[in-house]
């Protein structure tokens, strides 16, 4: 029984020393665990903007996820150009060059939180990124958190819409009579 309590102590201690091994090992930067790059509203909206980009942009035309605003826009001036620099955008599209076609922002549950002060937090951020984006003569486009393919294509139609009208060419979806033709494979 002794030995048994001596062996019992033993698997303990070895248990409670793995952890700080496992540490060592990752030159104390801690422990991690991966978790998925979108949830699931980004990624059904990821969806939908891969079908629309599939159809109707020119070739080379690309999204991305997740990223900093700070990579496509120079400040010009100090003001405010941290807290934007370090935010990041849910989707950019970009044409091949790497020009930025239009910004898109999903307005989930998470964005603007529950209460007051984490919903004015959220409203101000969503506030200052539209400002950049239109400062920069970047089409913005904000999915609300209740959509639907034919909602995420009408509000890239309407951000798009001062594209159309200087006639760059980046994409033809002024064409596009419904989403619903698009899923029976017709335009």
């Amino acid at each position: 029984m002794i030995i048994a309590l001596g062996l019992s102590i033993m698997a303990l201690m070895d248990l409670n020393q793995k952890p700080k091994k496992a540490a060592a090992d990752n030159d104390g930067a801690g422990t991690f665990d991966a978790k998925p790059l979108l949830n699931t509203p980004e990624r059904n909206i990821l969806d939908i903007l891969d079908a629309l980009l599939a159809q109707f942009f020119e070739p080379g035309t690309r999204l991305f996820s997740q990223v900093c605003y700070g990579e496509f826009l120079r400040v010009s001036n100090q003001t405010g150009s941290e807290s934007i620099a370090q935010s990041t955008a849910d989707f950019v599209m970009a044409d091949r060059s790497g020009k930025v076609i239009c910004v898109i922002e999903y307005q989930g549950y998470g964005s603007c939180g529950a209460d007051g002060k984490y919903r004015h937090d959220g409203e101000q951020q969503f506030h200052t990124r539209r400002a950049a984006c239109r400062s920069a003569n970047i089409p913005y486009a904000e999915v609300p958190s209740c959509f639907d393919a034919e909602l995420v294509q009408k509000v890239l139609r309407e951000a798009l819409a001062c594209t159309r009208e200087t006639g760059s060419g980046h994409n033809k979806i002024s064409q596009v009579p419904t989403f619903r033709s698009l899923r029976a494979g017709g335009d």
